[in-house]
């Protein structure tokens, strides 16, 4: 035997016949939003998570996607349990339930749209990156979900 004694050595057969430690076991949130402004309550309000790097530009790059009635020119908005990090979150107004973004002639949305970290689009703004729209999901100090506020334009 080394110097180390014979208790050591048990204790370190004991310590690996119960295996490695378990990894931190990740932090679910649950995610509700408001959406409010809305022109009408016809169609659906139609919510876009989406993970960094992602293309919020690109519905098809959502990782979570969900849906609610509009009323009173308002949503709620709840997505599936995340972990904590960061997002970006993309709202619109599906009018007639046709599951996309609607656009004119010009290319420019016919359908309202949301943004997470208050970002509004226009001339100057462009269009919206990940990084204009990204905010920190982190779990809230009380009981019940995270809660956001976005303005449809």
């Amino acid at each position: 035997m080394s110097e180390l004694g014979p208790i050591f050595w048990l204790s370190l057969v004991l310590s690996l016949a119960d295996g490695p430690p378990a990894p931190d076991e990740a932090v679910l949130v649950t995610l509700e939003v408001e959406a409010v402004g809305f022109d009408s309550d016809r169609g659906h309000a139609i919510g876009a998570l989406f993970h960094p790097g992602a293309n919020v530009r690109d519905p098809k790059e959502a990782f979570s996607r969900t849906s609610s009635e509009i009323r009173g020119g308002q949503a709620v908005l709840r997505f599936p349990p995340a972990t904590e990090g960061r997002y970006a979150l993309v709202i619109f107004h599906d009018a007639n339930d046709n599951g996309v973004v609607d656009h004119g002639l010009l290319g420019l949305p016919t359908e309202q749209l949301g943004f997470s970290n208050g970002f509004r689009p226009g001339l100057r703004s462009g269009l919206p990156t990940f990084d204009e729209l990204g905010f920190e999901l982190k779990r809230p100090p009380g009981p019940g979900p995270v809660r956001l506020r976005i303005e449809m334009r």
